[in-house]
């Protein structure tokens, strides 16, 4: 799918040549994969450049399948569930810290160590391990490229959804510029940018950039908040037009609450406790349970058991309310009530990598070495239980590559070598029930070699042939320690201290342990086979088949003390896609249609079980096949000079084929609405005085869709929604600042981007949470370029 971004006429193209519109609050001139080429007789849609197939090329001459953010669009972006409401084809959730992107219906909702994305996202070049990671760059980007479907051939690991490119600002030679922004909006929004590019000669170029942003909570009781402060440096090094090297660094600190979970409405979590988990047979459980309902009874406790009267809390920083929340206006989500935890999150990221180009004559060579270290030190709460978590990554990987491109043949060819080391404690807190501490530590390494080719058979047809070979090895430990009070642990643990048997015990305290040590190596052959033929020199058509995969791992679970640790497989993509490429009436109309299906298999999904300690695990497992098919279509309409429409649509049907519950065969995959896309408006209204008024409108919707994998819980089948964004930029006749007022979700909608059933299953209906998208938003920029 397209985006849509803002237009300008070509008078004021021409006039605004040479000046960086982005830091100064306007739009760059592209219209999603498209820019405006405007001449003085006829305002044309032209071809953007992007790099998604580590080349330099027009996406109106690729059969790839990619959505472009400009600039202007992603500086609206802070949190990546931000791009939810700019590509609704993407959708985001949060599990704790953990980015869990889905494009297509594929991607990954796990939230630990384990966490293979199925969707790679890649900062110049440099793939992020750590989903939670991701968070802390979305700034100073010149764009980002969002690649669907399998990226089998040329993407490191993990990419059989597809690929997120962020893709910054880099040095400039020869010029000194500057870019300062100050934004402020309700919920005590305050967000500052600042950018300098230094020419250091006539060979070198620095580049620095830093963003901090600070906002109050959007749901009651505190989450969903924004505390972060960031910064990037790069330098140029280019000698002669056959050789540059690039050195970066970049470092991010996440701080405040981090992501809230709200009662999704229908679920008994959501209104006052009214029925207890009956369900559960065990009578040591009930009991447990019982006395914490008898703790929120006794205090007068609505809602799931992390709900405390505010008036009976410290104070925290001021949150305005909301009209969605945790809890019921007057209290507060944040406190457990049996050990006063609250949620927190201070994460801290920073990685450097380096780039070297030389052309060879015969090849272009890339070298591309990164390291990044990642610390997520947070407390997170959904449904009924909280979680602390410790986790570290520290990541190594090498890329080389050869490539060239002439008139009849284009290729590449590359090596990658691929390290991380991780630890993980984590404190599961489930109240009355048990305390929980685990410690894991996993190493994985990949290899893999790989290449792609777009040959010229004929005049106007070209063949693709690509390929890539990879191996995959882990090594995993877990210790698991439980110290309960009752629980499901009592049935077959022994108190690790004492021997004694904690049922017999019951209901003292018992702490037993558990631990797991397992590896486990996997190899997988991706390809990609495709054609492309030129209609016109403006209308092509492309069909293309390939296979991406998601890498496996060593399970953290064990169904008995005595039974090895297992693993679970790598899901395989195959993908098949048709469409064209074509622009219309001397460039004024582009049209885009595209269809596709996908067979995948191995998926891997979670699913409760108990593990050698008799307590609930949430296991990562294969549990089935799906298939997928729909297509997309987008159409921008460069009307006159000041006036642009763009409209895009993607519909989708998925289905599991085959599952280890039988009751799931022929469910949608989750977080895969049927129909999503956008419409936008943009007019430029000329001033007498040469200054400019810029307006947008920009309506973003999807259909209904599975928030998580109770495909009994009608509740987490989630409605759909559409939201409408307005704009309005003032660009004075000097240019040299901007001043932009705007109002997001205007009509107010919210919708669930997530959801997560209550962490004993045995009543599902008890607790049912997930994220929740902003409410309304209101704000302005006031930019200025130097």
């Amino acid at each position: 799918m397209i985006s849509q971004v803002k237009r300008l006429s070509s008078r004021r193209l021409h006039e605004l040549a040479g000046v960086s519109l982005v830091m100064m609050g306007m739009a760059a001139p592209v219209v999603g994969a498209v820019a405006v080429a405007a001449t003085a007789s006829s305002p044309q849609v032209a071809e953007v450049v992007v790099t998604a197939q580590r080349r330099k090329e027009s996406v109106q001459k690729s059969s790839i399948v990619v959505e472009v953010l400009s600039a202007a669009q992603l500086t609206r972006v802070v949190n990546p569930r931000d791009l939810t409401s700019l590509s609704p084809g993407v959708q985001i959730g949060m599990g704790g810290a953990a980015t869990q992107i889905y494009v297509r219906g594929v991607g990954d909702q796990s939230n630990n160590m384990n966490s293979n994305p199925g969707v790679a996202v890649n900062l110049d070049g440099v793939y992020i391990a750590r989903p939670a990671a991701v968070a802390g760059n979305f700034f100073d980007l010149e764009r980002v490229e969002i690649l669907k479907g399998p990226q089998g051939t040329l993407y490191g690991r993990n990419a059989s959804g597809g690929a997120i490119n962020l893709i910054t600002r880099g040095p400039k030679l020869g010029v000194y510029t500057g870019d300062l922004s100050v934004e402020a909006g309700n919920y005590g929004l305050i967000k500052g940018n600042v950018a300098v590019n230094v020419p250091l000669g006539d060979a070198l170029a620095i580049r620095g950039a830093a963003q901090a942003v600070k906002r109050n909570s959007y749901i009651i009781g505190g989450g969903d908040d924004d505390d972060e402060q960031e910064g990037r440096a790069t330098a140029l090094w280019k000698p002669s037009s056959d050789l540059s090297v690039i050195l970066g660094g970049d470092y991010s600190h996440i701080g405040g609450l981090g992501a809230g979970f709200v009662p999704i409405e229908g679920s008994s979590g959501a209104a006052k406790i009214s029925s207890p988990w009956t369900s559960m047979t065990t009578p040591a459980v009930s009991n447990a349970l019982m006395e914490q309902y008898a703790y929120q009874a006794a205090h007068n406790i609505p809602g799931p058991p992390t709900c405390l009267p505010a008036a009976s809390l410290p104070p925290l920083s001021q949150y305005q309310n909301a009209p969605q929340g945790d809890c019921p206006a007057g209290f507060e989500s944040t406190l457990n009530p049996l050990n006063g935890t609250r949620m927190f999150q201070n994460n801290h990221y920073w990685g450097v990598h380096a780039q070297l180009d030389w052309n060879l004559g015969f090849a272009n060579l890339t070298l591309l070495p990164s390291y990044r270290d990642s610390r997520s030190d947070y407390t997170t709460t959904a449904t009924d239980s909280y979680v602390t978590h410790i986790e570290t990554s520290q990541e190594t990987t090498i890329e080389a590559r050869l490539s060239n491109s002439n008139d009849w043949m284009k290729w590449v060819a590359g090596l990658y070598y691929y390290n991380e080391d991780q630890t993980a404690p984590s404190y599961p807190d489930f109240g009355l029930l048990n305390n929980v501490e685990s410690d894991y530590a996993q190493q994985t390494k990949s290899y893999a070699a790989f290449g792609q080719t777009t040959v010229t058979v004929a005049p106007k047809t070209r063949i693709i042939v690509g390929a890539r070979y990879s191996i995959d090895d882990h090594n995993m430990s877990q210790g698991w320690f439980n110290s309960l009070a009752g629980g499901l642990g009592y049935l077959t643990g022994s108190d690790y201290n004492t021997g004694v048997s904690c049922m017999a015990n019951y209901p003292a305290p018992c702490r037993v342990e558990d631990d797991i040590k397992g590896s486990a190596t996997f190899d997988s052959f991706t390809w990609k086979l495709g054609a492309e033929y030129d209609l016109t020199s403006v209308n092509m058509l492309y069909a293309t088949a390939s296979t991406g995969f998601k890498d496996g791992g060593v399970q953290i679970f064990k169904p008995t003390l005595t039974s090895p640790a297992s693993h679970f497989s790598p899901e395989k993509l195959l993908n098949f896609e048709i469409g064209a490429r074509n622009t219309f009436y001397d460039g004024r109309l582009v049209l885009n249609p595209e269809l596709f299906y996908d067979i995948y298999r191995n998926h891997q999904g979670f699913a409760v079980q108990f593990d050698s300690l008799g307590l609930p695990e949430l296991t990562l497992l294969n549990d089935g096949d799906a298939r997928m098919y729909g297509g997309e279509l987008d159409v921008i309409a460069r009307l006159t000079d000041d006036d642009t429409i763009h409209m895009g649509t993607q519909y989708e049907d998925s289905r599991y084929t085959k599952s280890i519950y039988a009751q799931d065969v022929g469910e949608p995959l989750i977080l895969t609405p049927r129909w999503s896309g956008n419409f936008s408006y943009d007019h430029v209204f000329e001033l007498p005085n040469g200054a400019s008024l810029d307006g947008e409108f920009n309506l973003t919707y999807a259909s209904s869709r599975w928030l998580s994998t109770d495909y009994e819980l009608p509740f987490a089948d989630s409605p759909g929604y559409a939201t409408e964004d307005i704009a309005v930029t003032y660009a004075p006749a000097v240019r040299n600042w901007t001043a932009k007022l705007y109002v997001r979700n205007l009509s107010n909608t919210y919708y669930y981007t997530q959801g997560i059933s209550g962490s004993f299953a045995a009543d599902p209906y008890h607790s049912y949470s997930g994220n929740i998208s902003a409410p309304r938003t209101f704000g302005g920029v006031l930019s200025y370029h130097f």
